[in-house]
């Protein structure tokens, strides 16, 4: 939803539900290869942002917008944050374990921005198209991010054996031929925070005037359609 304070800068809330996924398997880098971890996300996230549009929404109406708006946008939001690893075919939530000895929260804060455009179809239409880039203020949306765990240190947790614990925190083993792990203590992760990029395109309604009597507040509504 984006209300149109102005006929340039408008605030948008949004909720919408994103996959994320890695797989070191399939990296070009025999180094990942070896570290041989995965992760898959879906999660949820929900943003308040500031946009400003280049050409503004002009005093006649709707119909006289510019055919192409191009527009930037910065914000915060919050994302849930479940990720997921698969070992031997069977899927396994990891925030419970602890896998680096660090227990982090179903909730991350998130900073969105991007770029935009919207294109004109009709008086009360519009086509997005967007990227955004976001932020993340943790460096757990793939559950890895700081050092290996001493494999002595893991016990049954949430109905996984300590056996699993210490192949999901270090699958080398599983590669075949098996590699031997390493050393409790070596780095897992860079420690950065997270981020991710979307690309999505958008149908864009703008409420008519009726709704909202003869105010100079104009809303839109928009629907991902990627």
């Amino acid at each position: 939803y984006d209300h149109l304070f102005t006929d340039k800068i408008a605030i948008r809330i949004g909720l919408s539900i994103y996959n994320i996924h890695a797989d070191d398997s399939l990296s070009e880098r025999p180094e990942d290869n070896i570290r041989n971890l995965n992760f898959k996300a879906t999660n949820v996230e929900f943003i308040v942002e500031a946009l400003y549009h280049l050409y503004p929404h002009k005093a006649s109406g709707y119909k006289d917008r510019a055919l192409i708006n191009p527009y930037v946008h910065l914000g915060v939001g919050v994302t849930s944050n479940n990720p997921k690893a698969e070992l031997a075919g069977t899927t396994y939530d990891l925030r419970p374990l602890s896998l680096e000895g660090i227990q982090y929260g179903g909730l991350a804060m998130i900073i969105p921005m991007g770029l935009g455009a919207n294109f004109f179809l009709s008086r009360n239409w519009d086509l997005q198209v967007e990227m955004q880039y976001a932020l993340a203020l943790t460096g757990y949306l793939d559950d890895v991010s700081s050092v290996y765990r001493d494999p002595a240190s893991f016990s049954d947790t949430n109905n996984v054996d300590a056996a699993t614990m210490g192949l999901l925190s270090d699958p080398r083993a599983a590669l075949t031929p098996p590699v031997p792990p390493v050393a409790a203590g070596t780095a897992r992760g860079d420690g950065s925070n997270d981020s991710y990029l979307r690309f999505g395109v958008k149908l864009a309604y703008y409420l008519p005037k009726s709704l909202y009597g003869k105010s100079s507040i104009r809303c839109q509504i928009a629907k991902r359609t990627r």
